[in-house]
């Protein structure tokens, strides 16, 4: 049991160094840790682990020009995260999918993936994956030289990463009230 957290830590310790390469473009970097994260997390066989460094891996495969890794990564990801009745994490992968196909001007896989991403996110209540969806909507009409969709999904992006924003703000300042009462 003491082995399996040791190396639960060490698989954490990896994905966060995966992800603080990936922020500083140093994808190399990045793929080589989340590439060990992986390797703990399937030792012990951990689920969300796994799905979840899958899903980093796509990005990074992505950033470093490997699409098709990508995608790969990014089916494996979902597939996990399928076995184990997390279907709210899919909305995220699937914006994830819609941006290399966007990237690559394949415009129709782009939209459907994003539509998706967005009811999903819709039926969990998501508006942080929905706003996300709606920015890769607003992007793909944009491709397409459709300017009124466009604008209607960067519209629905904006005032949804408003009123994030603006909860994520109320939370802290409720938290900081509950601070003072207590002091």
């Amino acid at each position: 049991a003491e082995k399996q957290k040791k190396r639960g830590r060490l698989a954490v310790a990896y994905k966060n160094n995966g992800i603080t390469y990936k922020d500083l473009g140093r994808y190399t970097e990045s793929k080589n840790f989340y590439q060990k994260a992986l390797a703990e997390f399937e030792k012990s066989d951990y689920k969300v682990g796994i799905a979840s460094v899958n899903n980093g891996l796509g990005t990074i495969s992505h950033l470093l020009g490997d699409d098709k890794a990508a995608l790969n990564y990014y089916e494996k990801a979902m597939l996990t995260f399928r076995s184990i009745k997390d279907t709210a994490s899919e909305s995220g992968i699937l914006t994830n999918i819609g941006e290399v196909y966007n990237d690559n001007k394949e415009y129709a896989k782009a939209l459907e993936c994003y539509l998706k991403s967005s009811n999903v996110a819709e039926h969990y209540k998501n508006n942080s994956f929905r706003s996300d969806a709606y920015e890769g909507l607003a992007k793909v009409y944009a491709n397409l030289k459709n300017y009124e969709r466009a604008f209607y999904f960067k519209n629905r992006y904006l005032a949804l990463k408003d009123s994030i924003t603006d909860e994520e703000g109320m939370r802290r300042v409720k938290e900081m009230e509950k601070g003072l009462v207590n002091e």
